[in-house]
């Protein structure tokens, strides 16, 4: 008996796994720009309130709530990484161009047919599901 396999997202998670694909240039430079704010701030012992031990600051919540968005931002990121590592090298520049910089399909410079273009774009955003644990 052969066995179903979805081929198509439903449109809630196709517009999430999308968002993410596109932000994932901005998703890496904001968690640069975090982990150097985040280096400077704690380098300095003002920052801290001159304290060693600053479980009771508040700047100590603050550092968790920025450690917790840095780890939300990394799991994204590797979730597009991986799901990009999965592809060749003219299927990377084709989903570089389309997906994460927003080039229409018929102006990315390839050798394949739109279709065929069309379908490598659906098998990556259906990897990208899976591992961000959207679909099974």
């Amino acid at each position: 008996m052969r066995k179903h396999r979805q081929t198509y997202l439903e449109q809630e998670t196709y517009k999430r796994v999308v968002s993410i694909a596109r932000s994932y240039c901005g998703d890496l430079k904001k968690i640069k720009i975090i982990e150097n704010d985040l280096i400077m701030s704690t380098s300095r012992p003002e920052a801290l309130g001159g304290r060693s031990s600053f479980a009771s600051d508040p700047t100590y919540n603050v550092v968790q709530q920025i450690e917790k968005h840095t780890e939300v931002l990394r799991a994204r990121t590797n979730a597009v990484e991986k799901a990009f590592r999965t592809l060749d090298e003219e299927e990377q520049g084709i989903i570089k161009a389309n997906v994460l910089e927003g080039i229409p399909l018929i102006y990315c410079n390839t050798q394949k047919s739109e279709r065929s273009m069309q379908r490598l774009r659906s098998k990556f955003l259906a990897r990208l599901a899976v591992e961000l644990g959207e679909t099974f």
